[in-house]
């Protein structure tokens, strides 16, 4: 059963796509100037948000952030 859902909006439409708690997802926002990566797993049972960023059209980032979405905010608010 999904855990996992997300949706992207472009010129042609609406897309929704899930994952599982063994999977979690992955969702990109690209160009070909940079990206950004945004991954959500289950690790031992604790949500896990892991954010990457790079300045090309690569399909992979550096890693910028990796922790629960509480500490993302709180990493954002400083």
């Amino acid at each position: 059963m999904a855990k996992f859902y997300g949706t992207v909006e472009g010129d042609r439409g609406l897309a929704t796509r899930c994952g599982t708690s063994a999977s979690g997802i992955k969702a990109t926002a690209q160009s070909f100037d940079g990206s950004v990566i945004v991954y959500l797993n289950d690790i031992d049972d604790k949500l896990v948000l892991r954010v990457e960023v790079n300045n090309d059209n690569k399909p992979y980032g550096d890693m910028v952030f990796e922790g629960s979405i509480e500490e993302f905010v709180k990493k954002l608010e400083a």
